[in-house]
């Protein structure tokens, strides 16, 4: 926030919510993805929810068109592809489906 608060009129608050979440406390993370979404969408005068959750999106599903995953890691990503949430709810939801708990806390 230090080094972005001189934008605020840029960037709303509610911009930083997706942010947040994609960087799951780490600070790299957020600057990481925050500098993406804004290189992304370097035409717009004011950035929008919806352009970082399309830019994450973008970005992590060409990641993961590179990967090769395991059967249990194919399940969790679809038990999880449109699911958004702090990583123990994602925990919650992989257990509840029969991935135990080191396993998916692995997989995420």
């Amino acid at each position: 926030m230090r080094r972005i608060h001189r934008f605020r009129e840029v960037i709303p608050v509610e911009f930083l919510e997706p942010v947040i979440e994609f960087a799951d406390g780490n600070p790299r993370d957020a600057l990481w993805i925050l500098s993406k979404v804004i290189f992304e969408n370097i035409d717009k005068n004011v950035l929008k929810k919806e352009d970082v959750i399309q830019t994450i999106m973008k970005i992590v599903g060409g990641y993961l068109d590179e990967l090769r995953f395991t059967e249990r890691q194919r399940k969790a990503f679809n038990l999880l592809k449109n699911v958004t949430g702090a990583k123990e709810e994602l925990l919650n939801i992989l257990q509840e489906n029969s991935i135990k708990r080191t396993t998916a806390y692995s997989i995420l």
